[in-house]
């Protein structure tokens, strides 16, 4: 028996190493819980455990709020400010809500009607928007696309359509 089993797992193949998300982000709640159990001495196997946060994430997570005036000789009350996110850097999206807003309108509004281009739709808004600031047909494409709007063509009908 010992010997078939032995036989089998020689010739399958290894199963793939896991596959690592990069940079996961993880919420404030999670890391304050993962502050809290680290600062009462909690071993980081049993953290990994509750959070499901790494041994060098939860590291990374206690020096951070170490470096934005969390002290736990002072006071063990962990505070938002120790555990909020870092304003990312790069340039800011053009799109924000309510511009994707106006451009899902002018997408469901006129669904049945002529179907319109992000081409279209981009030069309509920037008819409304300040000249410094134009919204190209790309983003347009963009901000659709993270919507969860998808390209499609009319379907055609024979013998209705032309």
């Amino acid at each position: 028996m010992r010997e078939r089993q032995a036989r089998r797992s020689s010739i399958l193949p290894p199963p793939p190493p896991p596959i690592k998300k990069p940079h996961a982000k993880h919420d404030p709640a999670t890391r304050a819980q993962a502050i809290a159990l680290h600062t009462e001495g909690v071993p980081n196997s049993r953290i990994r455990e509750a959070t499901g946060l790494g041994r060098s994430t939860i590291k990374d997570i206690v020096k951070e709020a170490k470096a934005r005036g969390y002290d736990p000789e002072v006071s063990k009350t962990v505070t938002m400010a120790h555990v909020i996110d870092k304003p990312r850097s790069g340039r800011p999206c053009k799109g924000d809500e309510e511009i994707q807003q106006v451009i899902i309108e002018k997408v469901t509004l006129n669904r049945y009607g002529r179907e319109k281009g992000c081409e279209q739709i981009a030069n309509e808004l920037n008819e409304i928007r300040p000249p410094d600031n134009p919204i190209s047909a790309t983003t347009v494409w963009r901000l659709l696309r993270t919507a969860g709007f998808r390209k499609t063509k009319p379907t055609r009908k024979p013998g209705l359509s032309p």
